[in-house]
């Protein structure tokens, strides 16, 4: 059960760490030159691992702009 709870944070934590990489990439570079190599490479993980997490580019970009959101409403 500790593996299983260590591993969701590792993912959570994973996670977190792309959306801020993407969220970074996509306002300094525009959303359409922003590959996914590059938010691999911002990170020093593969692109496996990106892709383990978020299955393209899209759906990565639709997560940050919900949180976006999120965020900005609770202010």
């Amino acid at each position: 059960m500790h593996k299983e709870s260590s591993q969701t944070c590792y993912k959570l934590e994973l996670r977190n760490r792309i959306l801020k990489a993407a969220m970074t990439e996509f306002l300094h570079k525009g959303v359409k030159s922003v590959k996914m190599d590059d938010i691999a490479n911002a990170l020093a993980i593969s692109k496996r691992t990106l892709y383990e997490i978020y299955s393209n580019k899209e759906e990565l970009l639709l997560e940050a702009v919900r949180i976006h959101e999120e965020v900005s409403f609770f202010k």
